[in-house]
């Protein structure tokens, strides 16, 4: 059976499991009743000061504060439920590798005869909590929350109030993005994730555990960046990270554009992922803020012989992207 790891790097989910941590300014609404958490299959009564936010799907508080939700495929259930129950092995280093530390995985009551794995964990100043579900799809039900705030008790409440429904379409997915998308042949949509990412391949495989289709995922992260050079550090790092990739390296960096903003553009290649079987890759990163100050991120991952071949059309991609009115 492969690895937890492999089988969320084989896909678009890693990142956008991993995004779904960031946080957003809020809106107006009303907490102490059941809401629907659009583009997804979730509906939850919200902690009391956790108003809709259009940048993720889930909640924020004023005091930065998120309760979102990620989804994956319903075969990746058994893979964190039999990770957990031996967590140092993959779940601390995954974690780990995003600066976040495993405190501890309790199973939960949220009924009177159903109990759910629920993870505590902390990175830097804030608290998090992951409840794990399983419906249609994996879901994961996530709160974060400054340690100066004390809400594990209303987590663990919040918890038992996690309806699951039907999937969402993919059009309900993709509607509820904050950004909108022209796929370019040979590229097609794949599956929005959390009101937040969406990947495109090539190939037929919606989930590609040993990396073999060519994939490019886009987010509009809402966490604020303070500037070019701070996002460009950042994704130096990341692209390099050897927690995540054996012999990275980034190859050439330029200037460029996305969703008609200016962009740094780097290029570079890998010869394996960690958790997965040697395969060269090469990609290309193009990174850019809005007007909002937020991310807006596309990557683009190849063999190494293939990637050329389909410059034009991630290179067509970036440019239909449109950040939606609001965000």
């Amino acid at each position: 059976m492969q690895s937890l790891l492999a089988f969320l790097r084989g896909r678009a989910g890693l990142a956008v499991f991993l995004a779904a941590f960031a946080v957003a300014l809020p809106e107006t609404g009303e907490a102490g009743e059941l809401r629907h958490i659009a583009g997804t299959s979730v509906s939850l009564v919200p902690i009391d000061g956790f108003s809709p936010s259009t940048g993720i799907a889930g909640f924020i508080s004023e005091d930065g504060g998120a309760i979102t939700v990620t989804e994956l495929p319903l075969q990746a259930y058994d893979q964190i439920y039999k990770a957990a129950g031996n967590p140092g092995k993959e779940l601390v280093p995954l974690f780990a590798s995003q600066g976040m530390k495993l405190q501890q995985i309790e199973k939960l009551p949220v009924s009177r005869d159903a109990m759910i794995p629920f993870f505590t964990l902390e990175q830097g100043s804030y608290d998090k909590w992951m409840g794990l579900f399983k419906g249609t799809t994996t879901v994961w039900v996530i709160v974060q929350s400054p340690k100066s705030v004390d809400r594990e008790a209303a987590v663990k409440a919040m918890m038992a109030t996690v309806t699951l429904g039907p999937p969402a379409s993919r059009e309900e997915q993709i509607n509820a993005l904050p950004f909108s998308v022209e796929p370019a042949p040979p590229f097609r949509l794949a599956q929005a994730y959390s009101g937040l990412s969406l990947g495109l391949t090539v190939g037929d495989k919606d989930v590609d555990p040993e990396g073999k289709q060519p994939w490019i995922a886009i987010s509009y992260e809402p966490q604020p960046m303070p500037s070019r050079a701070a996002l460009d550090a950042f994704a130096e790092k990341h692209l390099t990270d050897p927690a995540r990739f054996i012999n990275a390296r980034i190859e050439s960096k330029k200037a460029g554009h996305i969703a008609g903003l200016d962009a740094t553009v780097f290029a570079g290649s890998y010869e394996a992922e960690i958790g997965k079987p040697p395969r060269p890759k090469r990609f290309l990163m193009y990174l850019a803020i809005s007007k909002k100050g937020r991310t807006i991120a596309m990557s683009v991952t190849a063999d190494k012989d293939g990637l050329n071949d389909l410059v034009p059309a991630a290179e067509a991609i970036a440019q239909s992207i449109s950040i939606k009115p609001g965000n």
